[in-house]
């Protein structure tokens, strides 16, 4: 088993690539707020104050490949206490159990992956239009009710992808980005859009063992941000495909560099 001290780690299962928050099996939550499941422009989400009363920033984030909405919820207790935390759910179900964004032939992934850790640059998932339209609309309702607000949109792994791939097709326009553990897909498309990207703040965080996406992957992640314009706040971190402790710190810290000024300021 992969350790990823305080975050999340590499299940044991027989799906060698099920990722799961440790404690989960058991119910067990870090201490922070409870998780909520609503449900935002027809999606299925996992809120975390929401409502918030006075909410400085709102935060959607991304689970990644075989995850659930709900995995990514212990984010919340690091956050600033005055961010509207969403965590939306993708829709398309797995036998196991998870989510996916977009459909993922098992076979072939397993297949890659045994080749070593990926970079998917070339690779043109099908469903991604779909996707980004469920993103954007819960984006958009959540803009709706707080009108004003910065918004930062992220994700994990494959979330990671959508998000990026959300904001350079323009389905939705935040004022920070947060890849984890992510890489670039459908690049060819993506390189013209990077106009996109200019002036946005992006955190960045990868393990440099990750053994699903390479770290050279995000190292030409990064490259390719850095190139469209970006602030790219980078994070090599000493571990796999996981969200470590350094990453929920970094996490913390970025998000509070995207508050609106509180009522007193």
């Amino acid at each position: 088993m992969e350790k990823a001290c305080g975050g999340l780690q590499h299940g044991s299962g027989k799906d060698p690539m099920a990722w799961d928050y440790r404690g989960l099996a058991n119910r067990r939550r870090p201490p922070g707020p409870s998780g909520t499941m609503t449900t935002i422009a027809g999606s299925t989400v996992s809120c975390a104050r929401v409502p918030q009363p006075q909410p400085r920033l709102l935060v959607v984030l991304l689970h990644g490949y075989g995850m659930q909405a709900g995995d990514l919820l212990p984010f919340a207790s690091v956050l600033p206490p005055e961010a509207a935390c969403c965590f939306p759910q993708a829709t398309i179900a797995l036998d196991d159990g998870g989510w996916t964004w977009w459909p993922v032939d098992r076979r072939l992934r397993d297949a890659s992956l045994r080749a070593g850790p990926r970079d998917l640059h070339d690779t043109h998932p099908p469903g991604r239009e779909a996707a980004r339209a469920q993103v954007a609309a819960v984006c958009r309702e959540l803009r709706a009710r707080h009108p004003g607000l910065p918004l930062l949109l992220g994700g994990f792994s494959q979330g990671g992808m959508l998000a990026c791939e959300t904001v350079l097709h323009g389905d939705c326009q935040p004022q920070g980005l947060a890849l984890l553990s992510a890489s670039r897909i459908a690049f060819d498309e993506w390189q013209p859009l990077g106009h996109r990207l200019r002036g946005l703040p992006v955190l960045q965080a990868h393990g440099e063992s990750d053994g699903n996406v390479s770290h050279a992957a995000a190292v030409a992640l990064r490259g390719f941000l850095q190139a469209a314009g970006a602030q790219v706040d980078w994070l090599s971190f000493d571990g796999g495909h996981g969200l470590p402790l350094p990453v929920w710190r970094r996490m913390k810290r970025f998000a509070q560099t995207l508050l609106a000024p509180s009522a007193g300021d």
